[in-house]
This record gives structure tokens, C-alpha cells and sequence, in this order.
């Protein structure tokens, strides 16, 4: 092959030029039409009849041109007819007059830098287990300059502004909660981190929040049978005679009874708490018919720890919660349903910018601290009592030396004698 720019010689199927590094296009290789199998024959076409040549050269004749006929006179081309539109009776309305303007997407706005890495920086320090003094200095350097951008504007979006606020105030409770002692911490300011904790259980529970609401109706289908068959095993008490209808359950003969009442009750509060945490992440009021499994899950509690059933007040409970189970399901649809159309995040905000929260905040980090303030005061004190036993172990000590140094002073030499006149000095002989 030969190169169109350089005009040199390149080896076969080159794609480059080495010697000027111009491309090179291949032209396609016409292929050969691909063999016929020997099976089949190619039907043969009569040959073609070509005309006999005359002697000599005569001129092909051509067909006469057909000249269009003259009209008599001129007559103007004829053009369709303009149609003018119609006029309709009346006023009419101007097209998209009254419509309802289509909302515009909103444009999503980049994350500022300044963002990005005051948000990186509370939660990585949440997630930490131990703080001391530095991490208050480096809290306090980083809030200021969360504050500064916010008066500057860095921060744009509402979302992150509440979202990034909220951080750095769970940041500041967990590092004041660190630093202070135990003795610090009242009724009061333990209640208060008592909401604290519940309130950041319930944010990380919300991520898990759909797939808690798939889950929930299979939950509810499980308990159902868990307390139908409790409920066939409490009929066959009847089986067993009694005076009054009382079951004493700590005779070996129940104990498997009471294995399966254990287990009934055990499944039974777990999803009733589940819902309710649901019911409370979603904003949903809780149903009455739930209210009618909670108390015959109370009942079952309560013969648990006496071992001990009437057979009368069991069997009124249970009917109780069987008239109630159309409702139960129904309301636990009606709760997965809104579980999963929820967005995690956006329940989140929602729960951070309740007024509750932000006081509870505001309170809690105020108490702690005047907590902190306390504790360093009495470290402080500590410190100087420390500080004062120290001196006190060395000022014996000195005075006793004081004390030696006057009873036995040093002895009083005699003054030299004064030296009237200098001995003469012979003079030095010199070397021989």
C-alpha cells in the first residue's frame, strides 16, 4: 500500500501511517459471489437475440416530436380559488386562554464545596465513640464556619441548611455528653437524652422503612395463626374439669400449653410494636381495632407472670380479637401501602423541622452545657487542692533548714595580717 500524504510505501492492512501518522482508509475488497453447492443448478436464461448489422451506416430512426397545438389567442393560466376562512358567530376564546400553566421542573442545583465538607464532617464525627477537648475546639471552628456561610449564601438549598444545622447539633450533644461526669447528669437532663436517643433511633429506622412495609402484612399473617392456634388449644382446656373454670398452668400437664402461650405472646408485641413505630414514623393515627389485639396480648402477659388462666375471660378476649381482625387487616394495608409510597428523606426533613425537635434540641444542649460548666469547675478545684497539698508536703522541709542554718552558723575566720612592707626580692642571676 502506499500512503496518500507521504507517498511511501506501508505494509498491508496499515490503519496509520508510520512515517507521517496520516490515516489510512481501506477501500473494500469486492468479494467473490460464494459458490453454489453442486445440488443445485442455475436455471439457464435463452440468449439474447442481438439485431442483425445492415451493410453500411444508416441513421436510427427516431420517433417525430408531437408539438403541443397553439391556442387561439391567450388565455390567463387558470389558479384554484383562494378560500378565506370563515368567520364564526359571535366572540371567540384565544387559544390557551384560561389553560393552567404546566409546571416546570425544577433545575437541580450543584452542592457548593463548602457544603459538601461541612456535611462530611459531622457525620463522620457522629459516628465516632470517644471526644475530648480538641474535638470542641475543632466543633467550634467548624459551627463558625458553617455560620459564616450562611450569612454569605453558600449554602442554597433549605434542605441542606435544616439538614446540616441538625448534624452539627447532634455533633454537639454527643461531644458535651463525652465530656461531662456522671455526677453532672439530674432527672431532668436524663430525660432529656432519653428522647435524644429515642429520636436518632427512630432517623436511622426510617431508611429501612420500605422494606419494614413489604414486610408487614406477611408479619400480620404470622400472628394470626400464632393466636388461632393458642386459640383451638385454650378451647381443648375444657377437656380438663374444673370447679370454678380456673387453670392452674404450673402443673406439668400445661406446660406445653404455656410454651405455645409464651411464643403467641412473643410474636404478638413485636408486630404491635412495629406498627406503632410505623403508624408514628408515618404520621398515621393508630385504629381502634388494634387496640382490641394490644389487650389481649396485655392478657397473655399477665398469665404468663401469674400461671394462671380462667377459661371464661381467655375465651372473651380472643372472641374480642376475632370480631376486630377484618379492621386489623384492612388498617395494616392501609399503613404498608403508605410505607411504600413514603420517601425516607423526605419524612426525615419532616421529622427535623417539627418545632418538638428543635426545641428538645435547643434544650438539651443548653443543660448539658450548664453541666459542663459545673464539671470543669470542679475539675478545676481539684486541681488546685492537688496543687496546694503539694506545697504544703515542701514547706516543712524548708523551714527546718532555715532553722539548722541559725542554730549552727558557720565559725568566724581571723582577719590576715596587714603587710607593712614588701620583702626585697634578690634579682635572677642569668645562665652560665
Amino acid at each position: 500500500m502506499i500512503c496518500p500524504r507521504c507517498h511511501r510505501t506501508v505494509r498491508q492492512n496499515a490503519r496509520f501511517c508510520p512515517y507521517c501518522g496520516t490515516k489510512i482508509v481501506q477501500k473494500p475488497v469486492q468479494q467473490s459471489p460464494p459458490r453454489r453447492q453442486q445440488g443445485w443448478a442455475q436455471p439457464q436464461q435463452p440468449p439474447m437475440q442481438q439485431p442483425r448489422r445492415q451493410q453500411g451506416w444508416t441513421q436510427p430512426q427516431q420517433p417525430p416530436m408531437q408539438q403541443p397545438r397553439r391556442q387561439q389567442g391567450w388565455t390567463q393560466p387558470q389558479q384554484p380559488p383562494m378560500q378565506q376562512p370563515r368567520r364564526q358567530q359571535g366572540w371567540t376564546q384565544p387559544q390557551g386562554w384560561g389553560e393552567k400553566p404546566q409546571p416546570q421542573e425544577e433545575q437541580k442545583i450543584p452542592p457548593n464545596y463548602k457544603e459538601v465538607i461541612l456535611k462530611a464532617y459531622a457525620k463522620r464525627k457522629i459516628n465516632d465513640d470517644k471526644y475530648d477537648l480538641t474535638d470542641l475546639k475543632e466543633f467550634k471552628r467548624k459551627y463558625s464556619e458553617f455560620q459564616e456561610a450562611l450569612s454569605r449564601g453558600k449554602i442554597i438549598t433549605e434542605h441542606e441548611k435544616i439538614h446540616i444545622a441538625f448534624l452539627f447539633d447532634r455533633l454537639h450533644v454527643k461531644i458535651l455528653r463525652n465530656l461531662i461526669s456522671a455526677d453532672q447528669v439530674d432527672e431532668e437532663l436524663a430525660s432529656l437524652l432519653a428522647k435524644i436517643d429515642s429520636l436518632e433511633h427512630t432517623l436511622e429506622t426510617l431508611e429501612d422503612l420500605p422494606a419494614e412495609a413489604e414486610k408487614l402484612p406477611n408479619e400480620l399473617e404470622l400472628v394470626e395463626a400464632e393466636l388461632s392456634g393458642l386459640f383451638e388449644a385454650t378451647l381443648d382446656l375444657k377437656l380438663v374439669e374444673t370447679e370454678d373454670g380456673t387453670y392452674d398452668l404450673k402443673e406439668w400437664t400445661f406446660s406445653k400449653y404455656l410454651k405455645t402461650l409464651k411464643i403467641a405472646h412473643e410474636k404478638t408485641i413485636a408486630f404491635i410494636n412495629l406498627l406503632k413505630g410505623m403508624t408514628n414514623e408515618l404520621g398515621i393515627d393508630i385504629d381502634k381495632s388494634i387496640l382490641a389485639m394490644e389487650e389481649l396480648d396485655n392478657y397473655l402477659q399477665n398469665v404468663l407472670i401469674v400461671e394462671e388462666m380462667k377459661l371464661e375471660d381467655a375465651t372473651e378476649k380472643f372472641v374480642k380479637y376475632m370480631d376486630n381482625l377484618p379492621k386489623i387487616r384492612k388498617f395494616v394495608q392501609h399503613v404498608a401501602k403508605k410505607g411504600l409510597e413514603s420517601n425516607p428523606n423526605d419524612l426525615k426533613l419532616k421529622m427535623i423541622k417539627t418545632e418538638t425537635t428543635k426545641s428538645l434540641m435547643k434544650e438539651c444542649i443548653g443543660k448539658l452545657q450548664e453541666a459542663y460548666e459545673r464539671s470543669k469547675k470542679m475539675r478545676k478545684e481539684e486541681k488546685d487542692k492537688k496543687y496546694v497539698k503539694s506545697m504544703k508536703r515542701i514547706e516543712p522541709k524548708t523551714k527546718k533548714m532555715i532553722i539548722k542554718k541559725e542554730k549552727d552558723p558557720l565559725p568566724q575566720l581571723d582577719p590576715l595580717p596587714e603587710l607593712e612592707e614588701l620583702p626585697e626580692l634578690e634579682p635572677l642571676q642569668p645562665f652560665s
